[in-house]
């Protein structure tokens, strides 16, 4: 999901988790020690990652067109911020905010 649909680098396994890269930036993915629900498209997060793209609108396409599970609709709040929310293969929840 990570590099096949938003594009980060793989930079392999580390531990328990997964190192990824989207240019300088690099942030390590582990998986939760107790998940909060069965439910993957409702698990509930400790931490939020969120995402700025330049086209949320774009994303939020693709997303549905890959049948990724959306947990927040696509919402435009003004001219120049709008934002949705995706849950990961894992469960885990995403957001992607930029224009619209």
């Amino acid at each position: 999901f990570y590099i096949d649909v938003l594009g980060l680098e793989d930079k392999g396994e580390m531990g328990p988790g997964y190192m990824l890269a989207f240019g300088e930036m690099s942030f390590y993915l582990e998986p939760g020690r107790e998940p909060n629900s069965d439910n993957q498209e409702m698990k509930e997060a400790d931490l939020t990652i969120s995402f700025t793209v330049p086209s949320v609108k774009a994303a939020y396409e693709a997303m549905q067109k890959q049948n990724i599970a959306i947990t927040m609709s696509y919402t435009a709040y003004s001219a120049d911020f709008a934002m949705f929310m995706a849950a990961d293969p894992d469960g885990n929840i995403i957001e992607i905010t930029g224009t619209p």
